[in-house]
């Protein structure tokens, strides 16, 4: 496989509905990273190791100018 050639990744209809804001606009991880911090009284790293442990998940809200990541718990 050469640098340049292309990389294909499966995503699942739940995979694409988190990543293009469709859960987000559906109310679902609606807490900002500072906001879920306070909530749930984590650390930054806390989170992030929860979300690798499938505890939180992670989704993408457009929010008129830009993309936000947003976190709820499973």
């Amino acid at each position: 496989m050469a640098p340049t050639d292309p990389l294909w990744v499966w995503l699942t209809d739940e995979d694409v509905a988190r990543l293009d804001g469709t859960r987000a606009a559906a109310g679902h991880g609606r807490w900002r990273l500072p906001e879920a911090q306070r909530r749930l009284g984590l650390s930054r790293e806390e989170i992030r190791l929860g979300m690798r442990a499938g505890r939180f998940v992670g989704y993408r809200e457009w929010t008129g100018a830009r993309w936000a990541w947003r976190i709820s718990p499973v």
